[in-house]
């Protein structure tokens, strides 16, 4: 897992959906089918709690991928100009990608992109819409503590190298 594998990984991203792909396209064409949206967390730990179970209940299940298109991330955060930051994302992913693999080989899962990769009002509306709903419920102790957030972080933190783990004070 080099930086220059990462690199290539996220320009194979960047190519796959740049912002001025028609949207229609890119997404499953209408049929038949059941499909559901799972909307949820986009943790590997998750899917098989949350994803596919659901396909239990759905024809297929419309996933947003979990790669961060290189195209809508600043450059300061880009993994095209700094892969080295993003190892930890990208080894994520690709174990996750073994996860969905045989239901992304049998057609019960899709992936999509983020529709907010292509329209900012849309991406900015959702941030705002989300964080006033938060700011007016909040989440609970127990919503953080359940989160998969806090236990990716703590994991995070525990693969650091030894040398920054001394310089942190707070751990």
């Amino acid at each position: 897992m080099t930086d220059a594998r990462i690199r290539e990984f996220y320009r194979f991203v960047a190519d796959l959906w740049p912002v001025d792909s028609d949207q229609e396209y890119i997404m499953p064409l209408p049929d038949s089918s059941l499909r559901a949206l799972y909307l949820g967390e986009n943790e590997p730990e998750m899917m098989l709690q949350n994803v596919f179970r659901f396909c239990l209940y759905a024809d297929q299940i419309l996933l947003v991928h979990p790669f961060a298109n290189p195209n809508v991330v600043a450059e300061k955060f880009n993994p095209i100009y700094h892969p080295g930051e993003w190892r930890l994302q990208t080894l994520r992913i690709v174990y996750q990608m073994g996860l969905l693999a045989p239901w992304l080989e049998a057609g019960l899962v899709t992936l999509i992109p983020d529709p907010g990769d292509f329209d900012r009002s849309l991406r900015v509306k959702t941030w705002d819409l989300a964080g006033t709903r938060l700011a007016r419920i909040g989440p609970s102790p127990e919503d953080i503590d359940q989160s998969m957030i806090k236990a990716r972080t703590r994991r995070s933190i525990l693969l650091a190298p030894r040398g920054y783990l001394a310089q942190v004070s707070y751990l």
